[in-house]
């Protein structure tokens, strides 16, 4: 309605005016950019990926260089703190060197790098060049820079007496250390290690691996298990070789309990308390030795019964024959 009321302006003057002539002028000068297209190979490939232009070159450029500040310059990703725990302070801070070491190696990747350490490599790192570890629990990357290792150690839990002097064990049955010099010293055994004599004249060596890691562990619950299960506890252990599966325990009650260290611990306890809990006190006063070194089955021999003579105690006919046996007891 208002719009009516306008005065139109007439298009010859407009037309007319310099400012209208100027623009018309310049369209009908104007010409297209002439476009150009890479000449050479790189320039090719540049395009191909989409850094034909300077702005993206650039981009890519500042990206890259932050890249290689994150990952090879030391920066707030890189370890500064390496935490062990489940060990005491004197291997502690061997185990903490040791990783430390792994840490400082040339690699393509810097492991000192948080992001981008391999914990798996550092876990056989460590268990390969200390052997004060048993076992590695976790590795844990506390970001930005902290690192917690947790560890189950190795400790000496035997003591063999060989024929080539002491050899202490540790919890998983590797020899760790000879013990003849400390004990020409102090002419006693550790109270806290389990005693083990041997037979035969094998030749030990330190790193040796006297049993195994289920074997050991058997070993210490028999021991730590005997006073429940046969009533007594165990003086010592004895062996005809490391190489056999069979084993003397020689309690402080004056009698054998023949075993076999392939039987699972928890069962052959079960067996033991289940035996031992049918005897007075009169009979166990009486008892030579208990062989339960097969499946589901108990020889027991009393003192001054023809078992006792013909028993060979170290080798497969410790059971003798069935009529040299008092009792034969099927569990």
């Amino acid at each position: 309605m208002f719009n009516q009321n306008k005065k139109k302006l007439d298009s010859r003057v407009r037309f007319q005016n310099r400012q209208f002539q100027n623009r018309l002028d310049q369209q009908r000068k104007y010409t297209r950019g002439k476009k150009t297209f890479p000449q050479t190979d790189w320039e090719i490939f540049l395009s191909k990926i989409g850094l034909a232009s300077k702005k993206a070159k650039i981009t890519v450029a500042l990206i890259l260089a932050f890249l290689v500040y994150i990952v090879y310059i030391p920066n707030f990703l890189y370890i500064k703190t390496v935490q062990i725990n489940g060990i005491t302070p004197p291997k502690r801070g061997e185990i903490q060197k040791v990783a430390e070491s792994y840490l400082n190696k040339k690699l393509p990747l810097p492991q000192k790098n948080l992001g981008l350490l391999s914990t798996e490599k550092l876990k056989n790192y460590l268990l390969k060049n200390n052997q004060s570890i048993l076992k590695i629990e976790k590795i844990t990357k506390v970001f930005p820079n902290n690192l917690i290792i947790n560890i189950t150690p190795r400790q000496d839990s035997f003591i063999i007496e060989s024929k080539n002097g002491y050899f202490a064990i540790s919890n998983d049955g590797l020899i760790s250390k000879t013990l003849s010099g400390e004990l020409t010293a102090t002419s006693t055994l550790p109270n806290e290690l389990i005693l083990i004599k041997l037979a035969g004249d094998e030749t030990l060596f330190v790193g040796q691996q006297a049993f195994a890691p289920d074997s050991a562990n058997s070993l210490k619950t028999f021991y730590s298990q005997a006073q429940e299960s046969i009533k007594s506890t165990v003086d010592y252990f004895e062996m005809s070789s490391l190489e056999e599966s069979d084993i003397v325990a020689r309690s402080n009650g004056k009698f054998n309990v023949l075993f076999n260290l392939k039987i699972d611990s928890e069962e052959l306890g079960q067996r033991l308390k289940l035996l031992f809990s049918q005897f007075t006190d009169q009979e166990l006063y009486n008892l030579e030795y208990v062989d339960v070194r097969f499946e589901d089955r108990g020889y027991v021999c009393h003192k001054y019964q023809p078992c006792v003579k013909d028993i060979q105690l170290l080798n497969n006919e410790a059971t003798g024959t069935p009529e040299n046996l008092q009792e034969n007891l099927n569990n």
